[in-house]
């Protein structure tokens, strides 16, 4: 209930307090003819924290718990042949809350740089494009745009847990994107046109629901959220692979256009479409289930969960 948290006074009294978003933008572009020009463009943005939970609203900090609070365990990651080695590997860097604190709460937002610099995401992106218009009409152009994404959360606010993977790199190859253009003039004021486009497919995690018998063993104990009971179902999401390691095949897809222009008198022209997205019928999948399971990597289930159809 956002009604029941409180904000520290250092998060919203006092100039420049609140979180910042940063963004550098840098621009050149050259002609080479008057028919053919291009553009060269530097992105670059940077923030703190920004969206490390509580996005734009400081960091959730429970005042009573400290890092002591918490007990270390581990678990084996199960055997798949789609999991890195094919499975079967130690996942360490996880911590339950002891019982003796567990559901107790003293919730406060504050400032993220209270608990490291306070600067966390950073962005840096390239683009060429070229673009050419002939006397024929012809108009024929192409993009790349290739970028790179770091966010580094690696500080202690509750749980010790919160150091796992958190340090979070979307690699170039996972935002190089490559599109290509043309518009063609046919006899009787006819156009042809389309649009050529390739890009990254969409990452996916393994989200793996550990029971309490899995980790029981190594934590030494049950689960906190077992209470005291001896037989508890209990469990608790772990990841298995690290966040933007792993993605899907990358999704080409061609979009065509034809127009039809006709004249209505001097001054009003009517152009009618005919409009063919996806041409090549592609069928990537576009949301993807992350959770470690019989369905993993299955699409969403929904509407959107593959690409449109033709």
């Amino acid at each position: 209930n956002p009604d029941a948290y409180k904000y520290s006074d250092d998060l919203i009294k006092g100039f420049g307090n609140r979180d910042y978003f940063w963004d550098l933008t840098a621009e050149v572009q050259h002609e080479f003819s008057p028919q053919v020009s291009m553009t060269t463009g530097y992105y670059r943005n940077w923030s703190d924290h920004f969206g490390r939970r509580l996005t734009n609203q400081g960091i959730e900090d429970n005042l009573a718990l400290t890092a002591s609070d918490f007990d270390p365990y581990c678990i084996t990651a199960p055997l798949h042949s789609d999991l890195p080695n094919g499975g079967g590997y130690e996942i360490c860097g996880l911590y339950d809350i002891t019982p003796e604190k567990f559901g107790q709460g003293d919730i406060v937002i504050t400032r993220a740089s209270n608990f490291d610099d306070g600067k966390s995401l950073a962005s840096d992106f390239v683009t060429f494009s070229l673009n050419s218009r002939f006397d024929s009409g012809m108009q024929v152009g192409g993009s790349v745009d290739v970028g790179r994404t770091i966010e580094d959360n690696c500080f202690v606010v509750d749980s010790p847990q919160q150091l796992l993977n958190c340090r979070f790199v979307k690699p170039f190859g996972e935002q190089t994107q490559f599109k290509v253009h043309g518009s063609f003039p046919l006899p009787g004021e006819i156009s042809l046109s389309a649009v050529f486009t390739n890009v990254s497919g969409i990452g996916y995690e393994a989200n793996y629901r550990a029971r309490n018998n899995e980790i029981a063993p190594s934590l030494g104990r049950n689960l906190a959220a077992c209470g005291t009971r001896t037989e508890c179902s209990a469990a608790v999401t772990v990841p298995l692979i690290l966040p933007g390691t792993q993605r899907e095949p990358r999704v080409s897809s061609l979009d065509i256009r034809m127009s039809k222009f006709f004249s209505l008198g001097s001054d009003m022209t009517l152009r009618a479409n005919f409009d063919i997205y996806n041409a090549t019928n592609s069928a990537n999948i576009m949301e993807i289930n992350s959770n470690f399971g019989s369905r993993w990597r299955s699409g969403s289930g929904r509407a959107g969960g593959i690409m449109v159809a033709r």
